[in-house]
């Protein structure tokens, strides 16, 4: 599954919300400074839906907010 996700750092809690266009917006802790935000970012989403960490990657926007993330293995 591919998901297409609006990320704010330095926020007060940790979140996930699904919005009407079916994109997701995250909101995580994390300073966006040496990859800490994308590693909780992928811990978040770990929980979240249920899948192993080394099963999502961040395919493209690894330096940005607007960010396309790979769930599961991609064959």
């Amino acid at each position: 599954m591919i998901i297409e996700a609006k990320v704010k750092t330095k926020q007060q809690t940790n979140s996930i919300i699904k919005m009407d266009d079916g994109t997701y917006k995250i909101s995580v802790k994390a300073l966006p400074d040496k990859n800490k935000a994308n590693i909780e970012i992928i811990d978040l989403l770990s929980k979240h839906f249920d899948t192993p960490k080394s099963q999502i990657s961040i395919q493209t926007g690894k330096t940005s907010t607007k960010k396309r993330i790979i769930l599961g293995e991609q064959k």
